[in-house]
């Protein structure tokens, strides 16, 4: 009996001694048969977890943005109550125009009675480092993690660090809200699919029927809308260059000195307004029709089409037969720098975004154009919209500066 008893503890100990890190947790490249019955409940808490990153990253200086997703999905018991809760460890790759990066996340939701309950998003990794998910284990305080990181001699490709290295998360941080990265989760999109339109002209219904599916209608409409005193602007508020160029031309040879570089002024119209141009309302063109640069207010917001929507592309759009205008939301734009595209305007800039301006003009044809817009109230009390900064492409250096600021 004594020897099968030194026998016993010999084992443990030989086990300790080989397996000091605790307990190996598998993450399993597809959700385990085991959770067959939870994998619409896991997907969903993914796609809360993962879709304001998203949105907020849909688009950057180099283009729009495409991701690549490779999952593995473990079960641990994390706050010691006898459930098993999941941990997403997930490997983001991101493609914007021609331009790539990489990130790792870990995704936690706590098991409440088989159904999964987000507490949050954390980045772990980058290109250059990262966890391996091949060997992780557990104790009682820390899930411990091997990872990899680059050599400082240089000898490893971009691809490929190799330097090994091991990293730990305390199980209390994973049930501490501050631990997660500050990422909306309190008013969520729900899971729509791959297409969904929200009708801008039938708010009051939209709401009702995006509420049922869990979907905060208003909250999408303050992330990706231009409002005014919570009344979405209209596409048609923002004035661009035609692709006949006819409309930035009158305004050339009816305001400007012949002198001026004709790109120049297409480009800069802020510096032109309240100095050449002073007249903010529509003008008669010479062929007869009403046309304007700058869009008060007012008349902005009585512009209606037959279709006028938010789109799941992050868009807003509007149609009335073939042609179709859609403007979406860059980035913000500093009021300061707002002012000073504007140095001649008397009054105040209280609004300014970057926009991605989009034109169909029916079959094939459609352009588009980057331009920075400022909402003034001018000292008379009225309030206008300004074309103010066109950009060729979005590789302009204060472009991407401004992306910069948003990091």
């Amino acid at each position: 009996m004594k020897k099968i008893i030194y026998f016993v503890c010999f084992i443990l100990v030989f086990y300790l001694i080989l397996d000091p890190l605790g307990k190996k947790v598998i993450f399993y490249p597809e959700i385990p048969n085991d959770y067959s019955d939870l994998i619409v409940e896991i997907e969903k808490v993914i796609d809360l977890g993962t879709r304001d990153y998203l949105d907020q990253s849909a688009f950057n200086e180099f283009g729009d943005c495409g991701y690549r997703n490779i999952n593995g999905y473990g079960f641990v018991d994390i706050n010691n109550d006898g459930q098993k809760d999941l941990i997403v460890d997930m490997l983001m790759s991101q493609m914007c125009g021609g331009s790539g990066s990489e990130g790792q996340y870990l995704l936690v939701a706590l098991n409440e009675n088989d159904s999964f309950e987000l507490k949050g998003i954390k980045q772990v990794g980058y290109r250059g480092y990262y966890l391996d998910r091949e060997q992780v284990h557990k104790n009682d305080n820390f899930l411990i993690f091997r990872n990899f990181s680059y050599h400082w001699d240089g000898r490893d490709p971009m691809c490929c660090p190799s330097k090994e290295g091991i990293s730990r998360i305390a199980l209390s941080n994973l049930l501490n809200d501050s631990y997660y990265d500050q990422i909306e989760y309190s008013k969520p999109l729900a899971l729509l699919g791959n297409s969904f339109s929200i009708d801008l002209n039938d708010l009051k219904n939209e709401r009702k029927f995006y509420e049922e599916l869990a979907t905060d209608v208003d909250w999408l409409l303050n992330k990706l809308a231009w409002q005014y005193k919570d009344q979405v602007l209209h596409p048609s508020c923002f004035k661009t260059e035609w692709i006949s160029s006819d409309n930035i031309e009158e305004y050339n040879q009816r305001f400007i000195d012949s002198e001026v570089d004709w790109e120049y002024f297409s480009q800069n119209l802020g510096k032109f307004w309240g100095k050449e141009i002073n007249i903010y309302d529509p003008i008669q063109a010479s062929w007869g029709e009403e046309i304007e640069l700058s869009v008060s207010i007012e008349n902005c917001l009585k512009k209606k089409t037959n279709y006028f929507w938010l789109g799941n592309d992050g868009q807003i759009g509007s149609s009335m037969d073939k042609d179709l205008y859609e403007y979406r939301i860059l980035s913000k734009v500093p009021l300061e720098d707002c002012q000073n595209l504007a140095p001649h305007l008397p009054g105040k800039c209280i609004q300014s975004n970057l926009m991605r301006i989009v034109e169909h003009g029916g079959g094939s044809l459609s352009w588009g154009s980057y331009v920075i817009y400022g909402l003034f109230l001018m000292p008379e009390g009225k309030e206008y919209i300004f074309p103010l900064k066109t950009f060729e492409s979005e590789d302009d250096k204060y472009i991407k500066s401004l992306f910069k600021l948003k990091q």
